[in-house]
This record gives C-alpha cells, sequence and structure tokens, in this order.
C-alpha cells in the first residue's frame, strides 16, 4: 500500500464544539473603578477579550473582536486590543464580539502635556534585556560587544547608565536629535549593527528610548517608585491545540500605581514544542497537549 493510500490518521479529540457565544469579559489587569489610566506619552493598555460561551467554555477572542472609541482623537485601538493614548481626556472603549455581545470600558488620558520623567532603571533597562541587548552572548558579556557592554541582564542599572551616557565621548546619545543617537540607529539597523535589528522603528520601545533621549538622559530620583513585583493575566487557560491566547504583564510599584509592561517584559515558554510566545505577549499553542508554562520577566 503506498503512503499516499494510507487512511488518513484521525484528528485527536479536542475540546469539541464550544456551543453559542453568551458574554465577553474586557480585561485589562489594571481597572480601577471601572477606569483603565493611561498616564505618559509612552503608556499602552493591552485588553484582553474572553468569551463564554453556553458548554461552559471559555475562548480568547481579543483577535476576533472589533474595538472602537467614543469619542474619536483620545485614544486608539488596534486590531490586537492595544489601546494608545492621542490626546488627554475621557472615552469609552467597547469591544464588539457578535451581534449583541459586547463589553465597554471607561479610559482616561493624562500627563500628555506634562512630559512625565523616565526613570532609566524602572523603563530604559528592561528594554535591553527584552531585546537580549545585555545578554551574556551580546552586551552583556564579559567586555562587552565591539566595546560597548552592559550589565548581565540589567542586575547594575547604574553601571549601564555610565556606559551609555559617559563612555564613548557621548556619540551613542545625541539629545539635540534623538533619532540620530547611535544607539537607536544600530538597535533599529539603520546603521550596520553585528546583532542585526532589535526594535522596530517607532515602535513602543523605540519611542521610550528616544524621549528618554529627548529629556537629556535622567537617572531618575532616589524617591521614585520601585517596582514590587508584576503580576500576569489571565493566571491560567485551558486551549484547544493551535490557539492563541494574549496575556498582560501588570507592573506593580512601590507608591501603589500599575503600569501595564506587556511590551516592555522578556517572555519564555518552557516547551515551545507545545506552545511558543510572542514578543507581545500572544500565546500560540501546537499539537502537544498537556501543561505548558510562560513565564514574564521584567527588570
Amino acid at each position: 500500500v503506498l503512503a499516499d493510500d494510507a487512511p488518513a490518521k484521525p484528528k485527536a479529540p479536542g475540546l469539541g464544539d464550544p456551543g453559542k457565544l453568551v458574554s465577553i469579559a474586557l480585561d485589562s489587569g489594571r481597572t480601577k473603578d471601572g477606569i483603565i489610566t493611561l498616564s505618559g506619552r509612552d503608556a499602552v493598555q493591552q485588553l484582553v477579550i474572553t468569551g463564554s460561551y453556553d458548554s461552559g467554555q471559555t475562548r480568547d477572542l481579543t483577535r476576533k473582536t472589533t474595538f472602537q472609541a467614543e469619542p474619536a482623537g483620545v485614544v486608539k485601538v488596534d486590531e490586537t486590543g492595544l489601546i494608545t493614548p492621542i490626546t488627554e481626556g475621557k472615552a469609552v472603549v467597547k469591544a464588539v464580539a457578535a451581534p449583541g455581545v459586547e463589553a465597554v470600558v471607561s479610559v482616561a488620558v493624562a500627563n500628555l502635556v506634562t512630559d512625565l520623567p523616565i526613570n532609566f532603571a524602572n523603563q530604559i533597562t528592561p528594554i535591553f534585556t527584552k531585546y537580549s541587548c545585555n545578554g551574556g552572548g551580546c552586551h552583556g558579556k564579559s567586555g562587552g560587544q565591539n566595546g560597548f557592554r552592559l550589565s548581565l541582564l540589567g542586575f547594575e542599572p547604574k553601571e549601564d547608565f555610565e556606559f551609555l551616557v559617559k563612555e564613548g565621548k557621548g556619540r551613542r546619545l545625541f539629545p539635540a536629535a534623538p533619532d540620530q543617537s547611535l544607539l537607536l540607529l544600530k538597535a533599529c539597523a539603520r546603521l550596520p549593527h553585528g546583532g542585526g535589528q532589535r526594535i522596530e522603528y517607532d515602535s513602543p520601545a523605540y519611542r521610550l528610548i528616544r524621549r528618554w533621549v529627548e529629556q537629556g538622559m535622567p537617572y531618575g530620583q532616589e524617591t521614585d517608585p520601585k517596582v514590587t513585583h508584576v503580576e500576569v493575566f489571565p493566571t491560567e487557560r485551558l486551549m484547544e491545540r493551535e490557539t492563541t491566547q494574549q496575556i498582560v504583564v501588570i507592573a506593580h510599584y512601590s507608591d501603589g500605581s500599575t503600569e501595564d509592561v506587556t511590551r516592555t517584559t522578556t517572555f519564555d515558554s518552557n516547551d515551545t514544542e507545545m506552545a511558543e510566545v510572542s514578543v507581545t505577549g500572544l500565546v500560540t499553542t501546537g499539537q502537544l497537549t498537556g501543561s505548558v508554562a510562560v513565564m514574564a520577566r521584567y527588570q
């Protein structure tokens, strides 16, 4: 019998037909009194839309949902459920998964006119970790790489600050024209870089570094709040094969404030054959069954 004539192997059973979509839940991990607050030009918020079916099953519908923001011009919500600020004010974001199945959340935008100072250890160092700039195989190894070094995985942010700002006669950073800083030109491969392109031009990471350079590269104050811990939402989820689940990472600070740091968090799956996770926190399962864990590391 030729292989092409062999009977098709039956597909392993999955969770079955989920049934009819009954409702959706809109979660951000940091909604307080029904409001999400975006503070600062680079603040973002990832939404997670969970659908509940009459069979009792739940599914991630984040990328199958239509988002609308009213009034227009306050915030933008893209097809992945990421909210970004446009101007200061208040808006209502509505998520529609099916006719009659929707959820809403209020969003307040502040501190766009007043530029909030960036804290180097809290906000810039995690970017180097996420994109492996300070890894042992790159600038984080002993002696650095091509004359530029960083502390391994950002454990010594004060040293990293010295390396960036004061070494190399200041040629790595250019406050008068931040986009012409060598750090950014090489990171997004607009100049030759042995490590290749690490970040996309005008991405959230790029804009944050550019704003830090624009501000004159502040290190931050000793009184600035510090990250105490991070949380991941959802904490657990039963998934079908070859499906996706968006996760959100929230940083908690010593002053009680919270921030969505999903886009600057490093993700690792403990079994990439079962599930992989993208740089934006999207988990994608494969064909294997079992349990898989995703680690989210910030700072």
